[in-house]
């Protein structure tokens, strides 16, 4: 045996070397009293205060309550991941405008974990994984499964018998976070966009060799606008009612477009009934000086 064998294969003539398994560490998790930190001052949280403008306060107490969600500094949102087991893993912090919208051009505001990392432990689960208990939904309740948090949390206070969870983001699902929805109805809604079609056929791979009984519904085909359910669900009930009359908003606006047209149509009330006869939709709010 020569000394290039040796020194390739780590052979040691004459000496048995035994080697010891490296055991992988176990997942960390983070307290229940350190989460419940963060479940206050949401008078001081936009996303939280925009579900309450678009639902209702009771409605957006259940939504808060059912997903954890909390507030951080300068105003950012956490999005607390729990897995299957109810352990808190990691939180996801994002900065939303009263709109509902992501801010995202301002380096002050951009997401971050609070320093909950994969490499010091935490691991991420899906969003919205702890639904998968049985003492909060039946085993055979179906799962819809969409690309962002916000999504999620807007899917739940329409249609709260549902399993409204998210990945976060369309690359974001892998085989690890796939296998806890074995065995599970799971229905993927893609936003509409490539990324989120490539996406959404990549999951569905992952999820079915998971052993999930998956499928993905396209709502909105041909269009790349980046837009999913929850802009949809939101122009519903953006069409708030003057007596009995309701907006006809196709996408959703700003609280401040949305009062403004308000306005416009109850002074003008003839523009009700040009939109009613000639089957008009407001699309966009712009102001002219």
């Amino acid at each position: 045996m020569n000394c290039l064998y040796c020194f390739l294969f780590g052979v040691v003539i004459g000496e048995a070397v035994a080697s010891e398994p490296v055991l992988p560490k176990p997942d960390r998790n983070i307290s229940l009293s350190r989460v419940k930190q963060t479940l206050t001052a949401y008078e001081h949280n936009p996303f939280v205060q925009f579900l309450e403008y678009i639902f209702d306060p009771e409605v957006t107490r259940q939504v808060v309550k059912q997903f954890w969600l909390g507030t951080a500094r300068n105003s950012g949102t956490v999005f607390w991941h729990a897995d299957k087991e109810g352990l808190f893993r990691r939180p996801k912090v994002m900065y939303y405008g009263l709109d509902g919208r992501r801010i995202k051009d301002q380096p002050a505001k951009q997401m971050h974990y609070a320093g909950y990392t994969l490499e010091k432990g935490y691991p991420l689960p899906l969003f919205g994984e702890h639904q998968l208990s049985p003492e909060l939904y039946p085993l055979d309740t179906p799962i819809i499964l969409v690309e962002s948090e916000k999504t999620a949390c807007i899917g739940y206070a329409c249609l709260p018998q549902y399993i409204w969870m998210a990945s976060g983001g369309s690359t974001a699902l892998n085989p690890s976070r796939a296998s806890v929805l074995c065995d599970r109805n799971v229905l993927l809604l893609p936003d509409a966009d490539t990324p989120g079609r490539k996406g959404a056929g990549r999951a569905l791979a992952m999820l079915q060799k998971a052993g999930a009984k998956a499928l993905v519904k396209e709502l909105f085909p041909g269009r790349e606008d980046h837009s999913d359910i929850a802009d949809h669900f939101i122009a519903l009930f953006q069409r708030k009612t003057s007596g009995e009359r309701l907006l006809p908003l196709v996408y959703p606006l700003s609280i401040e477009q949305t009062e403004q047209v308000q306005r416009l149509f109850n002074k003008y009330p003839l523009l009700w009934e040009l939109t009613d006869a000639l089957g008009l939709e407001i699309t966009q709010v712009k102001n002219y000086r």
